[in-house]
């Protein structure tokens, strides 16, 4: 019993003195001095000390002295050109976490923000060069993305509908999850390309559209590779990176839907991954990377594409159904991904997974379904880049994307030959 108060307190005090020795190298360089790491230590033994007496009135009054602290502080640091209260605010936090750090239900957590907090106390000019780098458009994007989970998912009836004498065809809740997943991948992609720009490369570029559209990311290289025949090879680089980010988009998918999906898809998708990587590396040794790129995103979060995936969402799943409801065979449902794939790849891939989750579709069905799906998709881009491009850029692009389907679609028959052998 008291080795585990030992070791209790000694957690608690190591938090403040962690905290506190960050404060003190950042106070050494700004010139102000409020709080060193011993006083961080001394407040994080005082609400240790407090807690573990569980004088409960004590605690509380320890924390309106610290504020109070705060109020003092801030006065009389502004008519020294000092008006932040970062620090302050810090040894309140360090307080509250070194009481938390007592409780063993508790001070895993304690240990977790402890480090959190000495880590975002150090990243100052990070955090400020990242907050003056990001546009307002993209904090409003942000805020509709937390609308759509936050207000408009819990109005929506999770509940299963018929329709046409097809029973449990539509979730409107369901849809909208997928919307919402959907979207927040595609949004990380967007906010990262918007933050980092394309001042860092082509290839990144690529890779960043690729969460985004790799769609979009074609049909801009493309129209590029004619403006800039010199850079023909980054430019192939960044489309093939695109593609490549979207099979792990279709892993990440999959999974978040039933990861189960993954015993038999996630070797013909990494193997296609581990082609495009060679591919990629090809490209980027005999091609040059350091122009730029105007590549320019739609923001995932407008309403229409939204509300375009939901629509194209409900009618595979629909369409499915009514195929099953008929008795279609397996080769049904792959024509109907392969024609829909071309339009949105999203849509087909959690369409099928989820079908395949709630028991409705074997998983060779699903993936060679998907695979139809990326290979249309292919095809729409391939066609992209004979519109838009240099006849260069085709041949290289076209090439290059064949082959990784090719070994795609070989690798999963193989693992379906070998998982049913």
């Amino acid at each position: 019993m008291e080795f585990t108060v030992l070791f209790n307190f000694l957690i608690a005090t190591a938090i403040g003195g962690l905290v506190g020795l960050e404060r003190e190298i950042n106070q050494k360089r700004t010139g102000r001095s409020f709080a060193g790491i011993r006083t961080y230590i001394l407040v994080a033994f005082l609400g240790a000390v407090i807690s573990y007496l569980s004088f409960d009135i004590a605690w509380y009054l320890i924390l309106a002295g610290l504020f109070v602290l705060i109020a003092v502080t801030y006065y009389t640091s502004s008519f020294k050109g000092f008006k932040g209260v970062t620090t302050e605010l810090s040894l309140v936090a360090v307080y509250i976490i070194s009481s938390m750090a007592m409780y063993n239900q508790y001070q895993k957590l304690a240990i977790i923000f402890g480090v959190l907090l000495a880590i975002l106390l150090s990243t100052k000019k990070l955090l400020h060069g990242f907050a003056q780098r990001t546009k307002p458009q993209i904090w409003y994007d942000a805020l509709v993305f937390i609308f759509m989970i936050f207000v408009v998912l819990p109005l929506i009836p999770n509940k299963e509908y018929s329709f046409l004498g097809i029973q449990n065809c539509f979730n409107p809740y369901q849809t909208w999850i997928m919307v919402i997943l959907v979207s927040g991948i595609s949004f990380v992609g967007y906010f990262l390309s918007k933050v980092v720009g394309t001042s860092y490369g082509i290839g990144l570029s690529g890779v960043l559209g690729g969460l985004v559209s790799s769609t979009a990311v074609t049909e801009s290289m493309a129209h590029d590779s004619k403006d800039n025949p010199k850079l023909l090879n980054a430019y192939i680089f960044a489309s093939i990176s695109a593609n490549v980010v979207l099979g792990l988009r279709v892993i990440l998918e999959s999974w978040i839907v039933d990861s189960s999906l993954l015993t038999i898809g996630i070797i013909p998708i990494l193997v296609m991954t581990a082609v495009g990587l060679i591919i990629m590396i090809r490209w980027s040794i005999v091609g040059k990377q350091n122009g730029s790129s105007n590549l320019e995103l739609n923001s995932p979060l407008s309403l229409k594409p939204a509300l375009i995936f939901g629509l194209i969402y409900s009618f595979v799943v629909f369409l499915t159904k009514f195929m099953l409801s008929l008795g279609f065979s397996s080769s049904g449902f792959i024509a109907v991904a392969f024609f829909a794939g071309s339009v949105n790849l999203d849509a087909i891939t959690l369409s099928m997974a989820s079908l395949y989750a709630n028991g409705d579709m074997s998983a060779s069905v699903v993936w060679f379904s998907i695979i139809a799906a990326i290979f249309s998709n292919t095809l729409f881009k391939i066609v992209l880049s004979r519109i838009f491009g240099s006849k260069d850029f085709f041949w290289k692009y076209t090439i290059s994307m064949l082959i990784i389907i090719l070994v795609g679609m070989i690798s999963l028959g193989l693992s379906l030959f070998f998982a049913f052998v």
